[in-house]
Parts: C-alpha cells; structure tokens; sequence
C-alpha cells in the first residue's frame, strides 16, 4: 500500500496525474480507507478543475476521520472554485439570476469549511491561505493580507502564501513591498516560476519593462505550459519595442470606435 502511495506521490510531482490517479486506485483496492491517497487525488482533482469529483473525495475523506483537517480543505477548493455550483441547491443553474446568491453560499461555505481546517491544524500555512483566497472572494483585501501574512509565519517558504501577500499589497496598491515579497520569495526558490509571472506583471504596472521582461522570461522558461505565462512575456516584448506602441495605440482606437453609436462613427472616422 505504502508503495502504491509512494508512485502516486512521484507522478503527482512531476505533473502526471493520470499515473498519480491509476496509483491511487490500485493503493485504494488494498485499502479502501487510506486517507492519504483519498486527499492525494483530491489535490488532483482541484488541480484538472474537476471540482466534483474533487469535493466527492473530500467528503470521503471527512467520513473517514472527521478529525483529518485535509478533508475539508480538498472540500474548501472545490466548493470556492466552482461557478457551476451551489452548495444548497442541487439544480442550480449558473446562468440563472440566482448567481449572486450561489457565490455567496460558496464563499460562506468555504469559509467555515476553512474555519474547521484551522480549528484542527491552526499551525498549517495552507489554510491561512485557503482563508485569503476566501478573503479576496469577499473583496476583503486587508484581511486577505492578514491570513497571508499569517501564512508566511508559520512558513516563511509557503509559495502560496507568498502569492496572496503579493496580490493583496499590490490591490492595497503598495506595489514595492509587493515586489519585495516576491523577490524575498525568489532568494528562496529561484526557479519558481509562478512568482516570475507575478513579478513580471507587478513590473509591467509599474512601467518597468526591462525588470518585466526579465521575469516574465524567466516564467516561460521554467514552465513553458502556461498560456498566461506566454502572454504575460509577449505583453513585456510589446511594452518594451516601439515598433509595437502604434499597434497597442490603434488598438486603442478601434476599441473606442467599436464601443460608439453606429451613428457617431462615421464621423469619428472623418474626424
């Protein structure tokens, strides 16, 4: 069983969660009530946005050991990161005028799902972490800055602590600590490549475009897979050569035409 956990554990590290989940199904056909491999594709789950499968697996693990404080976190993620879901009315619909309100339920859900999390692990950076996401949720910034601080003093390497601090302060609009807490973050992990993309675009608000460019370099290199990492580098390229500043300027112009009356645009154009 232990052996089944431990290839699980090796494929989730490298990105291979096909292979992570067939482990952990082989480990669970030895033992069904294995709470480390139930919360070990949990985590998968969240990460591929199966959020139903992801919350499934956290209620699992809840029914398993009440006093495991990673089932209600995996259930936490997947109820706060689902727009499809409503976590008192199973026929929600996410078009519906009834929205506003399932957001609300969602984020008043997590909130004592992440509640219970500390209650039984208040030592745990995570779910600090988990309580900023829930923070900013509620456009609760200084107390979204506040968990992520709490975070980054029990562990002063959480990454994903760092990343709330970082998105607080800079909503605070105290961009150079924001700065700071990712650079502080980098002399500790250098080849994080999710604090380069923050970097760069934190650089790029501040209108330093070589800074912006280096990071944002940097983020594609260590992790060329994502999509918002590539643009953020191209948005860099773009700020930083002048040979783009009268494309950027005409689309300008052309989303400013498209927003006018029919009837004004001739004229706009004249003009």
């Amino acid at each position: 069983m232990r052996e089944a956990y431990q290839r699980a554990w090796a494929a989730f590290q490298v990105g291979r969660y096909d292979l992570c989940e067939v482990s952990v199904r082989d480990g669970l056909r030895d033992d069904p009530n294995d709470n480390d491999l139930i919360v070990l594709l949990g985590h998968v789950k969240l990460i591929i946005h199966d959020f139903n499968a992801a919350r499934a697996l956290g209620q699992d693990a809840i029914q398993r050991d009440p006093d495991d404080s990673r089932g209600f976190y995996i259930l936490a993620w997947g109820t706060i990161s689902d727009p499809n879901y409503h976590p008192s009315d199973p026929k929600f619909q996410p078009q519906s005028s009834a929205s506003a309100a399932a957001a609300k339920a969602r984020i008043d859900t997590g909130r004592k799902l992440a509640q219970r999390c500390l209650e039984l692990d208040p030592t745990m950076a995570s779910y600090h972490a988990l309580l900023a996401e829930i923070e900013f949720l509620s456009d609760q910034t200084e107390a979204a800055l506040d968990a992520a601080n709490e975070g980054l003093r029990l562990d002063p390497t959480h990454d994903i602590s760092t990343y709330a601090r970082m998105r607080a302060l800079a909503d605070l609009r105290r961009m150079d600590e924001a700065i700071e807490t990712g650079l502080a973050r980098l002399r500790i992990e250098p080849e994080d490549a999710e604090c380069h993309h923050r970097l760069a675009q934190l650089y790029l608000q501040q209108k330093d475009v070589a800074a912006s460019t280096r990071h944002a370099r940097q983020a594609v290199r260590l992790d060329p897979t994502q999509s918002e990492h590539r643009q953020t580098y191209w948005d860099a390229i773009k700020a930083s050569n002048p040979l783009f500043r009268p494309f950027v300027y005409w689309q300008f112009i052309a989303r400013r035409l498209a927003a006018l009356p029919e009837a004004l645009k001739v004229f706009a154009v004249i003009a």
